[in-house]
């Protein structure tokens, strides 16, 4: 059963890596675009090896994520744990 919440941990780290990407370009264009003044330029462009690395820290901290829970995941009774607190 623990497999099942480390597909879909996996899955929405994905989703969230790959969406966070066009998201993470638009915020960082309207950033600099508000903090820029005549006297003071930032530099625009972000290199493709920042996007590898969002990515590869992202999955990385998600496994991070998935080996610290392991322990406490396969102590956890699921069938006990859907049963109503009464």
């Amino acid at each position: 059963m623990e497999s099942y919440i480390y597909k879909e941990n996996n899955v929405l780290t994905l989703i969230g890596a790959f969406l966070g990407l066009p998201l993470g370009s638009l915020l960082h264009k309207a950033i600099m675009v508000t903090v820029e003044m005549d006297y003071v330029m930032f530099g625009r462009n972000v290199r493709p090896i920042s996007n590898v690395l969002s990515i590869v820290l992202t999955l990385l901290f998600s496994l991070i994520v998935d080996r610290a829970m392991a322990k406490k995941l396969h102590g956890v009774k699921m069938v006990e744990s859907l049963k109503s607190v009464e």
